[in-house]
């Protein structure tokens, strides 16, 4: 596979779970995501696979748009590190929660496909 062709399955794969994300689709991101995922969310809390999930798909939270740019992807042998910008609106209960962010991923080639094994997210915050 040349890294032309790794680039493109990078940025579907991204495209996939933007949408799960989005969509609160369960089944895709179970099988986006490594069994032995590890990240960090947006309030700086570590998660694992389960707790990602149940984050994006759990009763009273809705992801009303993600908006996914300036995506750059950089490979080292069957690992991948795609980072970019996310920006967000999401309905937490009665909260509405919206802002901006940077991302880093973290995919690995198991099994001929690529897992998503890390994630984290940093607050994109104004400083004055």
């Amino acid at each position: 596979m040349t890294e032309k062709d790794q680039l493109s399955a990078i940025h579907d794969v991204e495209a996939r779970l933007t949408s799960a994300e989005l969509h609160s689709d369960e089944k895709t991101l179970h099988e986006l995501l490594a069994d032995k995922f590890l990240g960090v969310n947006l309030r700086g809390q570590r998660i694992d696979k389960a707790a990602f999930i149940a984050g994006l798909c759990a009763p009273g939270v809705r992801l009303n748009s993600l908006q996914i740019e300036d995506l750059d992807v950089r490979f080292d042998g069957e690992t991948a590190i795609a980072v970019g910008k996310s920006t967000f609106k999401a309905v937490h209960g009665e909260t509405v929660v919206h802002g901006t962010a940077r991302f880093m991923d973290v995919w690995k080639k198991l099994d001929k496909n690529w897992a998503l094994i890390s994630s984290s997210v940093t607050p994109i915050i104004q400083v004055k």
